[in-house]
């Protein structure tokens, strides 16, 4: 057996995933924010906040349906692949029960809650199919634990063509605010449907799949953790547009709304290098904590230094891309999308962060940075909205993001050194480059000689 096999796959394996899910992720992030802004010019920022209204509130019972229970199945897979057959068909199954039982309780919250307005009370209850859709995403887990992620990079990229595709058409044929969240449910579908067959084909046939027991107990033991950590963290992500549409008004929604899918559509490059990484740190810290810490320390670093740039680049950049975008009935876009786009700093260190609380058992220990940022944003929001609106909200939601992924580590000593990484990672940027770039030509050069 080869030395490096005991730490998982080589940085030429590393690399091919990142690129294949940045090649995917670079593919849907320019064509969903083309269509995002036909969306929105189609809508108007009124129709707009009615579509996102419905979107966020779906968001808060996401999670929820999804049971924190993914890493901990990567985790599972990685540590022990005779198992993973199992492990898969015990994750399916928590994940049908889950979403079933969470869209019962969205179409009665629904029914409980106040919407802005109709089109967004109708909307919201399209929404809440996507719910039931959702478990058929669960075959993705076993690509990232496999380190196989060009495989279901090409089966969603082929679902996300025909989507795209069909919300064309909907929007040239005028198509209404349920029309449209009618196929956001069909694109959770179409995409789970296709890469859950890529999944069979690939690996499940020739393996025990089913529910077991035992997995299920220790899926929920070591997910709810995440499970609670990700409620929290969603809805400081989610409740200031849910707040803005009942607290102001449905347009400002659309404006402030139309920013944020700029911003969110940049959340995916942090996810997805940590999506894949996190397998290797798992490894790391049960054989060999130096390089744990080292690996630790750079994904810290290039997380850092790639939300500066985003930030800046966004920043500077927000009056001609908005403008461009969106055109002029959305004249506070600029400036929201100005302020909102510091998020990408504190998303992508918060991502990092959550993957070592989850490689060290820390979940446990660090929920409550979670529960403490959602209630400061909820908080701030109450605060800020009536006075500022929508920009009230965006700089609520940058406070609290900066507290979850710092202030709220120097609380408890388990959880400080956490705190260090981040420190670490502020003076990181002049040294990450050429370090990415060797790092890059190495990788590569490996790949070549395979």
């Amino acid at each position: 057996m080869e030395p490096q096999a005991n730490n998982g796959p080589r940085p030429g394996r590393i690399a091919e995933g990142i690129g294949h899910q940045f090649i995917e992720r670079a593919v849907v992030s320019v064509v969903s924010v083309l269509m995002s802004a036909l969306v929105a010019r189609h809508l108007g920022p009124d129709n707009l906040g009615a579509l996102s209204w419905g979107g966020a509130m779906l968001s808060l019972f996401a999670i929820a349906a999804n049971m924190g229970m993914d890493l901990v199945a990567v985790r599972l897979i990685s540590e022990r692949p005779e198992d993973e057959g199992r492990v898969m068909g015990t994750a399916l199954t928590l994940k049908v029960v889950g979403a079933l039982v969470m869209a019962l309780a969205f179409w009665a919250t629904i029914r409980l809650v106040q919407p802005p307005s109709n089109e967004a009370a109708l909307a919201a209850w399209v929404y809440g199919f996507q719910l039931i859709a959702n478990p058929l995403a669960t075959a993705n887990i076993w690509f990232q634990a496999r380190f196989r992620t060009g495989d279901a990079a090409r089966v969603r990229l082929a679902s996300f063509a025909v989507i795209t595709l069909t919300r064309l058409a909907v929007i040239f044929l005028d198509g209404s605010v349920v029309a449209l969240a009618w196929v956001a449910v069909a694109e959770t579908a179409l995409a789970g449907l296709l890469v859950s067959a890529r999944w069979w084909w690939a690996a499940a046939r020739s393996r025990t799949t089913g529910f077991d027991g035992g997995r299920a107990r220790e899926l929920l033991r070591f997910g709810w953790p995440e499970l609670v950590s990700g409620i929290a963290v969603t809805i400081y992500l989610k409740i200031d547009q849910v707040m803005l549409g009942n607290m102001a008004s449905q347009s400002e929604l659309g404006q402030y709304a139309a920013a944020t899918r700029l911003v969110e559509s940049t959340y995916v490059l942090p996810v997805i290098v940590t999506g894949v990484v996190s397998p290797l740190l798992f490894r790391l810290h049960a054989t060999d904590l130096e390089a744990y810490r080292r690996t630790a320390q750079k994904l810290h670093d290039a997380m850092f230094t790639l939300g500066l740039v985003i930030a800046l680049s966004m920043s500077a950049l927000s009056v001609p891309i908005c403008w461009l975008l969106f055109g002029a009935v959305y004249p506070d876009a600029p400036g929201l999308l100005a302020l909102q786009s510091w998020s990408v700093v504190f998303v992508a260190l918060n991502v990092s962060t959550g993957k070592l609380t989850h490689a060290e058992g820390l979940l446990s220990q660090t929920i409550y940075r979670q529960i403490l940022g959602a209630f400061l944003n909820v908080g701030l929001n109450l605060l800020w909205i009536p006075r500022w609106g929508a920009h009230g909200a965006a700089v609520a939601t940058l406070v609290s993001y900066a507290f979850s992924c710092y202030v709220a580590f120097l609380f408890s000593a388990r959880v400080r050194h956490l705190a260090g990484y981040v420190s670490r990672a502020v003076l990181s940027p002049p040294r990450v480059i050429p370090e990415a770039v060797q790092w890059l030509i190495a990788a590569y050069r490996e790949r070549g000689r395979r």
